[in-house]
């Protein structure tokens, strides 16, 4: 009876590697199996008999499997890209090459989706908040944004891989979840101070809103529940059935355009973020205002992390307004290890067609 031999092991070849090269046999080799791949750019240096995956337009005579560069890997800067989507099967995909073992090139394709390539093109369209519109991206344009498109590419990877080479395994990947809360105003009327309230009134009564009025002079005189007072019933319900959560807050020092939450000065606004800390993740809610001003961004964590009394490691920017590069080298800055923000605030999908966390790579730094 033979024994079949299992591994976990392959080798990149890559003649020229690059920068890019290298990010991206880090991130595949991560979801096969676990650990990066090694890359090995002089064919003579092939350990014998190791499983190859071939990255370059040599025909190999030992076990390989055969991915032809489309160039994207091997370039320098942003240089606009022709994107043409083909399916095999129901699968779509871009970067076709001629000559291979795959018949598109994964690991520019994964590339351009993952870190956001089109986002740095100059003079694409805005949404109505001023942001990057999915209306540009190759994704919705194409009608795959809703699918995780860079994880379907992994697993097709996975079985011709496994077709090819016998006893291949890989590392299993356990699904998870995560419960998210954006904690923009903890409160719609109380702890939110006298003028405000008066303000919120006189607002009230102006446009005719006589239930609003009613049910805020309830709330403030303890006759009634604040609406948006449902956070201890939220992570209780967490807690019960043990889904792990992270609450983001808001904490603008200014209460203007899009930036009204309640002061971070407040005590109860305080020890409400100290609660949900016993037993879950919190993490910063940078502002509006903060997307435009590092010193501001700064100033928002730091206060954070004083209520908190530990570093604040994880952020979703508010309206998920960010800029690439911009926003996420101050983030790096700052000592943001998480960012959230990844996604679109006018449409659900797969913004850079993976459910799977990632690293950042600087395309314009090329690091």
């Amino acid at each position: 009876m033979r024994r079949l031999c299992y591994f976990q092991r392959m080798i990149l070849y890559a003649p020229q590697p690059t920068p890019r090269i290298a990010f991206m046999a880090q991130w595949l080799g991560m979801r096969l199996f676990g650990h990066g791949l090694q890359i090995v750019s002089d064919s003579e240096n092939l350990p014998t008999g190791e499983r190859v995956l071939n990255y370059s337009g040599e025909k190999m005579t030992g076990p390989s499997y055969q991915v032809v560069p489309h160039g994207l890997l091997h370039q320098q800067g942003i240089i606009r890209q022709t994107i043409a989507v083909s399916k095999q099967g129901s699968l779509p995909f871009f970067f076709a090459t001629a000559g291979g073992d795959h018949g598109f090139d994964v690991l520019a394709a994964s590339f351009f989706l993952l870190q956001r390539y089109e986002e740095y093109y100059p003079g694409y369209e805005l949404d109505e908040y001023g942001r990057y519109s999915h209306l540009n991206s190759v994704a919705w344009q194409q009608g795959f944004l809703k699918r995780p498109i860079v994880d379907e590419w992994v697993e097709d990877l996975k079985e011709k891989l496994s077709a090819r080479f016998e006893g291949m395994r890989f590392a299993a990947l356990e699904p998870s979840l995560l419960a998210t809360c954006d904690v923009d105003m903890a409160w719609s009327y109380r702890h939110k101070g006298l003028l405000r309230n008066i303000g919120g009134h006189f607002n009230d009564f102006r446009n005719l809103r006589w239930g609003k009025i009613l049910e805020r002079w309830l709330v403030l005189a303890g006759l009634k529940k604040d609406p948006f007072e449902i956070l201890f019933e939220l992570e209780e319900a967490h807690r019960y059935y043990h889904i792990p959560s992270c609450y983001f807050f808001l904490l603008a020092a200014q209460h203007q355009g899009y930036d009204k939450n309640i002061s971070p000065r407040s005590k109860n606004l305080q020890q409400l973020i100290r609660w949900i800390q016993e037993d879950t993740a919190v993490g910063i809610h940078l502002s509006w205002a903060a997307s435009q001003d590092t010193s501001v961004m700064q100033a928002e964590k730091q206060c954070l992390e004083e209520v908190l009394q530990q570093p604040v490691l994880r952020n979703r920017m508010h309206y998920l307004n960010f800029r690439l590069p911009e926003t996420y080298r101050q983030l790096a800055a700052l000592g943001i290890a998480a960012d959230y923000s990844m996604g679109y605030g006018t449409i659900n999908g797969f913004r850079a067609g993976t459910s799977h966390p990632y690293h950042w790579y600087d395309l314009e730094k090329d690091a």
